[in-house]
């Protein structure tokens, strides 16, 4: 496996992770 396809994948993964987080946080502090 590739070194920099996996750290990549993994960047790209955490960057997605990381926006729905933030949105589930912010909807979650506005009470729904």
């Amino acid at each position: 496996m590739d070194t920099i396809l996996t750290n990549f994948l993994v960047a790209v993964a955490a960057q997605v992770a990381a926006h729905f987080l933030c949105k589930w946080l912010e909807s979650h502090r506005k009470g729904k």
